[in-house]
């Protein structure tokens, strides 16, 4: 099981290096932004159609929804644990919270004092 796990952080490490260079010889006729770009989701956005705008932030969305659900069972199981074992898991409980935490500020943070509102029709 260690082999198969260095392997695979081998893998998705090498595949982290290969796929931007990829992409760009893939469009070229786009000019994608570069990956150290401070910019680089607004940019890479305003090159994008429509369509793979709404692929790329529906996929979004489902990772972001998947990985908060993840986190809170993972909460739960650690606090069961933490009952069962009589071995404090307050630590991993915090940080994970922490982590459930930094999105939402970040967004925060990002927009600011930017109000939205729906239009009704």
């Amino acid at each position: 099981m260690l082999m198969t796990g260095i392997a695979l952080v081998f893998t998705s490490a090498s595949l982290s290096f290969i796929l931007p260079g990829l992409t760009q010889k893939m469009y070229s006729e786009r000019q994608p932004p570069s990956i150290n770009d401070k910019n680089y989701t607004k940019k890479s956005l305003k090159i994008s159609a429509d369509g793979e705008k709404h692929v790329m932030l529906g996929g979004l969305y489902k990772t972001y929804l998947t990985m908060h659900s993840l986190l809170v069972r993972a909460i739960i199981l650690l606090l069961f644990y933490s009952i069962v074992s009589d071995s404090s898991q307050l630590f991993s409980i915090f940080t994970i919270v922490i982590i459930l935490h930094l999105p939402t500020h970040s967004i925060k943070f990002t927009f600011g004092t930017t109000k939205f509102s729906i239009k009704k029709h």
